[in-house]
This record gives C-alpha cells, sequence and structure tokens, in this order.
C-alpha cells in the first residue's frame, strides 16, 4: 500500500470518463471529479449511479465517523484508479473545506493488475 497526499490524491486519474451530466470524454483527474461534482450536486435529481453518496461519506469524515483508512485500488497496467473513487471524492471535499488531514483518515491505493476483458 501506497500512502497518498491530499495533492497525489487530486492529480490521480480515475477510470471515469463522464461524470454527473459532465458529457467531456476523457479519463478524469480526481481533482476534475470534485470540481464537476461541486458544480453539479446541488441539482442532480434523479442520481441513477448513486454519485451523491459523497456527501455521506464526506459527513462521515467531518463526524471523524469514518474509522478505517480510505482505501483505494490502481490498475497498475492502465494505471488508473479503479475503486474507491467516490470516497477519494469526499476526502478531497474534507480537505478544500480545510479540515485537519490529522482529523481525517488516511488514504491509500493499492497497486493491482485489474485489467479489462475485451
Amino acid at each position: 500500500m501506497i500512502k497518498l497526499t491530499p495533492n497525489g490524491l487530486a492529480n490521480s486519474v480515475s477510470l471515469i470518463t463522464t461524470f454527473m451530466r459532465d458529457d467531456t470524454k476523457h479519463l478524469k483527474t480526481f481533482e476534475e471529479l470534485q470540481n464537476i461534482f461541486d458544480n453539479s450536486y446541488k441539482n442532480f435529481d434523479p442520481d441513477p449511479a448513486n454519485d451523491l453518496r459523497i456527501l455521506n461519506y464526506e459527513r462521515d469524515m467531518e463526524s471523524k465517523n469514518w474509522n478505517e483508512p480510505i482505501i483505494l485500488m490502481r490498475d497498475v497496467r492502465l494505471n488508473i484508479i479503479v475503486d474507491g473513487i467516490h470516497r477519494g471524492i469526499a476526502y478531497l471535499r474534507c480537505v478544500s473545506k480545510g479540515i485537519n488531514r490529522a482529523e481525517l483518515p488516511d488514504v491509500y491505493v493499492i497497486n493491482n493488475f485489474v485489467g479489462f476483458s475485451s
């Protein structure tokens, strides 16, 4: 496991190409995903992908009810984060609010070969 800083997380690339009605078609960094979420979540209904769970994760982290590290999974072949994306966005939102990092869970990435079958 590799511990990530907020900056390292923000610059990590996810497998997501479209998110919350953003129709640009490229792999997005966590910083891009956070910006899209910040600009969209108040007017996002219905939520078929359950993207608004980010708000619940964020509340849990803010209130110190999140008791475990945040674990993300990276496909090393593609060098993209494939799991834990919503938790990562919630973490970055907490950091953006100025919550002390010492009060937030640690963020780790596990390098794994996932690969996609054709």
